[in-house]
């Protein structure tokens, strides 16, 4: 989360061995963990429509935009379909997010306009802020 960096990373909640950790994925593919403190477990989170993120911030823009956008694809993933089956977007570290389902790329520095791969909507995007790097991160509807 640090300005001019043009690094994007994925968020998401998961468990291990029974303790809760947020995972951070950046897009050369490094990975952190951290374990959630009990303030964190009293907090309500906001992960995306299947407990994911992609967060960052964008260099095409002037001031610079800090951009959340839902890991899943907006144009492949259903939320009401049951059995839910995740479509998650992988991102790249030209701030590309590509669906392994239909092939769509978007661009994370532009708002998330799909720039490769048929007409459809663009990223689901929320308001998000952070206080810089190793701060605090809030995204909200």
């Amino acid at each position: 989360m640090t300005p001019y960096s043009g690094v994007f990373c994925t968020i998401s909640l998961i468990t291990e061995n029974g303790a809760q950790y947020y995972s951070f994925t950046n897009s050369s593919g490094l990975t952190e963990k951290t374990i959630l403190t009990d303030l964190d477990k009293q907090r309500t989170h906001i992960l995306g429509f299947n407990n994911g993120l992609i967060v960052g911030y964008g260099k095409l823009s002037d001031p610079l935009t800090f951009y959340a956008y839902d890991l899943e694809c907006p144009n492949c993933f259903d939320p009401d379909a049951i059995p839910v089956r995740s479509k998650k977007l992988s991102i790249s570290a030209s701030g590309i997010a590509t669906c392994n389902v239909c092939k769509r790329q978007y661009d994370l520095n532009n708002g998330g306009i799909i720039t490769s791969g048929d007409k459809g909507n663009k990223l689901t995007r929320y308001h998000a802020s952070t206080t810089g790097a190793y701060g605090t991160l809030s995204v909200y509807n």
